[in-house]
């Protein structure tokens, strides 16, 4: 299979109002070379993810935006944590349980999912990255667990925003550290 006609896609809410802000600020006191930025990545709740092919994509673009629009879902922050990855420490915040996200996180893996191809490798992916997006199955579902990636540190910060609502799912190309390049749109 062509490589070129793969494309990693994050399906996820974009973070936005007063919540990002402080998630920018914050990722500025990340380690920004080891690739989380966000002057450069945007700021999600990944709801999916894989490589599809590119001409399965025009495919299934328009009727995912038909079918995943219009949705509004408040969510509040849990805590903020330490993951301890293959490349370093990651701070995230984990997002509480919520019913309505779970709920919407599994019709869109369903959505998705027949559409995946696995891959051994990717241009500009490292092993972690490309294992992550492969296995994503393995973090969907009953696994599923919500949070919002602030960047490579080691030090756990909270935040003062606890409440906060995402509206209407995007399609995004992935970058490497499943970290959000671009909005794909019809």
């Amino acid at each position: 299979m062509n490589l070129k006609k793969l494309l990693p896609i994050i399906i996820g809410f974009p973070i936005d109002g007063e919540l990002l802000p402080k998630l920018v600020s914050l990722n500025n006191t990340c380690d920004k070379e080891k690739g989380v930025d966000f002057d450069i990545h945007i700021p999600h709740i990944t709801l999916w993810m894989g490589f599809i092919k590119e001409e399965d994509l025009n495919t299934v673009i328009k009727d995912f935006y038909h079918i995943f629009r219009s949705i509004s879902i408040a969510l509040t922050i849990e805590k903020g944590q330490i993951f301890s990855g293959v490349n370093g420490d990651v701070l995230s915040f984990d997002i509480a349980f919520q019913r309505e996200l779970f709920t919407l996180q599994n019709r869109i893996f369903h959505f998705w999912e027949p559409y995946r191809v696995v891959t051994e490798c990717y241009q500009g992916f490292n092993a972690s990255t490309l294992a992550y997006v492969n296995d994503f199955s393995e973090h969907s579902l009953t696994n599923y667990e919500p949070h919002i990636t602030v960047g490579f540190s080691s030090e756990i910060i909270q935040l003062n925003v606890k409440k906060f609502t995402v509206e209407n799912p995007e399609i995004f190309l992935m970058g490497n550290n499943c970290t959000c390049l671009k909005v794909i749109s019809v």
